[in-house]
């Protein structure tokens, strides 16, 4: 469930700032 939520967070950010996506990814790969 938490992983659908994140994957069409992403989504949504993808489309609006490219950037910001870069970052969350970063963060989420420092976290696993």
């Amino acid at each position: 469930m938490y992983m659908l939520a994140w994957i069409f967070f992403l989504r949504i950010s993808f489309k609006q700032n490219y950037q910001f996506q870069a970052y969350l990814m970063n963060l989420f790969s420092n976290e696993v």
